[in-house]
């Protein structure tokens, strides 16, 4: 009877001894056949039959080729950590983020993406960047430590900013954000002179031609500090006895040659030639401004000359009829019957 209570004994408890002794700690549950065979405790690790997607680390690109002792340094297996830094050290000596998929994938080391890291830290690459040897900036990435870097112009350009001699950027107290003259787009360092357009009557290719004095700074973008000659010299119409506005573009475009040229304005301060009956009726201003030089001089029956006879029967019972222009204009003052 005493035998027996024994084999009872050993039967029940000899498995619990047996599992609560399990090497690879409490929290194991798989089946040991996923690693081990009936053979022995031996573990081909090329054969491991474990499912490690189960487990809150999933094995991706290089990551699957790592023998499992690599990262499994006891036979706790649970006892191992999910970051990057618990088990690759940080060679860029914290001068990058702990998180290495930031700039790396698992698939290899390699960098793919500097543009887009670029992006992230404030200063996206663009044409004239793109390509430049890393150490051009980062003085130390022969290192591999890729400290944080200003992202303004001047802080890597101050030496082309402090050679260049025409114009004389520091003598003439240039800004020191260079995008504000030069294209940060461009491969070369040719003036973005977007905040006035140098095209079409304005394409100069010499610097000197509106900056006459060696001044690159505070020119006035007012049409008369650059023609003012134009304007009182021009006689076809004379623009000073007429009054003209110095304000050009409110009647020429920039085209070279002042031309084509439109006083929109006649039509609401004169006489409408652009709109009502005269649109399209006429070619040149002296097709009515008989005198270039006064264009208070106008001329109705010019154009209307042939047809006299037709207004004399037309106007024959109005009193104070007479076939000439101010009359016409007195009475037609919008050109309409």
């Amino acid at each position: 009877m005493y035998r027996l209570s024994q084999i009872i004994f050993v039967l029940i408890f000899f498995p619990v001894v047996i599992f609560s002794q399990n090497p690879h700690g409490k929290d194991m549950k798989i089946d040991c056949a996923q690693c081990h065979t009936s053979d022995s405790w031996n573990v081909d690790f090329r054969n491991i039959e474990f499912d490690h997607n189960s487990t809150s680390f999933s094995l991706y690109g290089r990551h699957r080729l790592v023998d499992c002792r690599e990262c499994h340094r006891s036979l706790i297996l649970s006892n191992v950590k999910n970051e990057c830094v618990d088990c690759h050290t940080d060679i860029h000596k914290n001068t990058l983020s702990m998180q290495c998929n930031n700039c790396h994938s698992e698939d290899d080391w390699l960098i793919n993406d500097i543009q887009s890291m670029h992006e992230i830290a404030g200063f996206p690459f663009t044409d004239a960047h793109i390509g430049l040897d890393c150490r051009l900036c980062h003085n130390s990435s022969v290192e591999l430590v890729f400290e944080p870097l200003p992202v303004d112009c001047y802080s890597c350009h101050a030496v082309n900013y402090q050679s260049v001699l025409e114009p004389n950027h520091a003598e003439e107290n240039f800004p020191l954000d260079c995008n504000q003259c030069h294209d940060i787009n461009a491969t070369t360092w040719l003036i973005s002179h977007d905040f006035f357009p140098l095209e079409k009557g304005h394409a100069f290719s010499d610097c000197f031609t509106c900056h006459t004095d060696g001044n690159y700074q505070n020119l006035s973008a007012d049409c008369v500090s650059c023609h003012i000659d134009n304007y009182e010299k021009a006689s076809n119409p004379d623009h000073v006895s007429s009054s003209f506005s110095k304000e050009c573009t409110e009647c020429h475009t920039i085209d070279p040659g002042w031309a084509p040229a439109e006083y929109k304005e006649h039509d609401e301060n004169s006489f409408p030639v652009y709109s009502g009956k005269h649109e399209g009726e006429w070619t040149l201003c002296t097709d009515c401004h008989i005198d270039p030089g006064n264009y208070s001089v106008f001329t109705c029956i010019d154009c209307h000359e042939h047809e006299k006879s037709k207004m004399d029967e037309e106007h024959d019972e109005e009193s104070g009829y007479v076939y000439e222009s101010q009359a016409c204009f007195k009475c037609h003052p919008d050109g309409d019957k």
